[in-house]
């Protein structure tokens, strides 16, 4: 059940009497590698209660990024107020108040967006951890002899952790992200379409710039990562059991 989240699921694989080394060795060649999922099936342990959570955290991140659009032209208004010279004051402190107003609608958004979807985040997190740990209970001793000590609680803590960032604080950060950027295109094509077709032919550029040094970067080494954190757990058990045993007999 929890395979097609983040990490391969566990087959019940029979135990051969006549030869289980050679069913160990076959387990761990065959298991397939981990499926990418679409987004929307993270959400397939939500209640409906849940999920209603989940679409008013976005609107809430929405209308905070269109809120930081909103603050910098009340800026831009507050500067130009400042070279006025005739009821600067007045102007000035219009300027400052409808600053006020937009930190106030800013902040309280961008709290109220943070504070449900993470919530939602930390349930699918828990019962995909719950399931998880029901299918392990599932496997045969044959499942568990393939696998070094410690390899599934890594990736258990690793995969739900990256599942907990995405449905949390990377889909609020996402939601404001376009927010700011379709309001922001908006506004630059309303005061000046010339300068904002120039810049614009500019983005493939740079998004083809940033696609290639992540690239030459290694890209995501999260599978790596993994890996390398239960083998290590491995050796740390291996060796934490010797000097048990060791002690053991004095």
């Amino acid at each position: 059940l929890v395979h097609s989240l983040a990490f391969p699921f566990f087959p019940m694989v029979p135990i051969d009497p006549n030869n289980q080394n050679k069913g160990i060795e076959a387990e761990a060649k065959k298991e397939p590698p981990p499926k990418k999922v679409a987004f929307c099936a993270l959400f397939r342990y939500a209640t409906p209660m849940d999920m209603a959570l989940v679409y008013g955290g976005c609107i809430f991140s929405f209308i905070s990024g269109a809120a930081r659009c909103a603050n910098m032209f009340a800026f831009s208004s507050a500067l130009n107020d400042l070279s006025a010279t005739e009821n600067m004051a007045e102007m000035l402190q219009n300027s400052m108040m409808l600053l006020v107003y937009i930190a106030l609608v800013l902040s309280t958004c961008m709290g109220l967006a943070h504070y449900l979807v993470s919530l939602v985040a930390v349930k699918q997190v828990e019962r995909i951890r719950v399931m998880f740990f029901k299918s392990v209970l599932r496997q045969d001793m044959n499942f568990f002899d393939a696998r070094k000590p410690g390899e599934l609680s890594v990736m258990l803590g690793e995969n739900t952790q990256a599942i907990y960032m995405g449905l949390s604080k990377k889909l609020v950060e996402a939601f404001s992200s376009v927010a700011s950027g379709f309001f922001g295109l908006a506004a630059a094509f309303y005061f000046s379409w010339e300068m904002s077709l120039v810049l614009l032919a500019f983005v493939p550029v740079i998004g083809l710039t940033a696609a290639v040094t992540f690239t030459l970067a290694g890209g995501d080494k999260m599978l790596q990562r993994q890996k390398a954190y239960a083998d290590a757990q491995a050796v740390a058990s291996e060796a934490i059991d010797s000097i048990r045993t060791v002690m053991s007999f004095g």
